[in-house]
């Protein structure tokens, strides 16, 4: 009808105006984040102190597995997922935890299984980001493992100053590409720049798992009946790795859980030397304190880390990977597949 843009029902007002920015000229666009205020006065003085809205948000889906402190701290909005039960289905972010799920789960029957977020949810998502920054870049969890790349995606062509970037892992894995685009923002980068660092960057970063059984990922669908029943009469523990935006088999431990997790500690930290010791995620699901305690003893035999954050993975990587899965999540000093 020779239009060149529409908006449905009901008008959401950041979403108006970002579609205003895609045809109103460069030049006429100043950037500023207004307090609201019923005083003529105080808006006046609003509009001369007004604060420029950030350069670049850094956004994420909720998959991340980042601490709330680094969050607040790099102002990083999480997109969030949605996990599925029989009892319904839960926003991961607000309505369902990973410990209420797997207490959930160990009754047998009961099942659970994640999607994410509609593209036109991405959209609102988008717009309300865009209030108070001038480009929104949305870091995703793998697509391999994921359906959020695709929907981030489609939903970005309703905006100009939208972009996508595919941070190739999951978990706290993923979140060590956020944190690294967020202090990029905070110096000043502009999106292209933080997009070509992440891009040399993503290898680097170490994402590995180990999973003591394989019910979790059998019933999602992430390995064969076949597989499952191997492991299950062998007593077998394979430990997943993220490798050119795949999770691929690494190993296979066998054994009691106690030494399999001292194997495998040590396997993947004797090459110390390799690695970045800036920080280091303990990420898991469901394992008690002194099993938390006896990693972080092993790895303390290999690699002193300046920072260690132990941190529970959320609901929708809970959903996936079952009881007592956990990983090390680190940086190499260089770049390896």
């Amino acid at each position: 009808m020779g239009f060149d843009g529409y908006l449905a029902k009901p008008i959401n007002a950041a979403l108006l105006e970002a579609s205003l920015l895609k045809y109103l000229p460069s030049e006429l666009i100043e950037y500023a984040a207004d307090s609201e205020t019923d005083n003529p006065e105080e808006a006046s003085i609003n509009q001369i102190t007004s604060v420029r809205k950030r350069k670049v948000a850094i956004t994420a889906d909720c998959i991340c597995d980042l601490p709330k402190d680094l969050l607040e701290k790099y102002q990083i909005r999480l997109m969030y997922c949605y996990v599925h039960t029989k009892e319904g289905r839960f926003c991961d972010l607000f309505e369902v935890s990973s410990d209420s799920l797997l207490n959930y789960l160990k009754t047998e029957g009961n099942y659970a299984h994640s999607s994410t977020a509609a593209p036109s949810e991405y959209e609102y998502f988008f717009a309300d980001t865009l209030e108070t920054a001038e480009h929104v870049l949305h870091i995703t969890a793998t697509t391999d493992l994921s359906g959020a790349y695709p929907n981030a995606l489609q939903a970005s062509k309703s905006f100009d100053n939208v972009t996508i970037s595919d941070s190739t892992h999951i978990s706290s894995g993923h979140g060590l590409m956020v944190l690294y685009a967020a202090a990029l923002a905070e110096e000043g980068k502009d999106v292209k720049e933080i997009c070509d660092a992440l891009a040399s960057f993503r290898s680097r970063v170490c994402s590995n798992f180990l999973v003591p059984s394989t019910e979790a990922l059998y019933r999602n669908g992430k390995v064969s009946s076949i597989v499952h029943r191997l492991c299950s009469v062998l007593n077998l523990h394979p430990v997943l790795h993220m490798s050119r935006n795949e999770l691929k088999l690494w190993q296979i431990e066998i054994g009691n859980m106690k030494h399999v997790r001292r194997r495998y500690v040590k396997k993947l930290l004797s090459h110390s030397k390799q690695i970045d010791t800036g920080i280091l995620f303990l990420t898991y699901a469901g394992c008690t304190v002194r099993q938390l305690d006896e990693i972080l003893e092993e790895v303390e035999k290999y690699v002193k880390f300046e920072k260690i954050i132990t941190q529970k993975a959320s609901a929708t990587v809970s959903s996936n990977c079952g009881v007592g899965v956990f990983g090390l999540m680190f940086i190499r000093k260089s770049g390896k597949e």
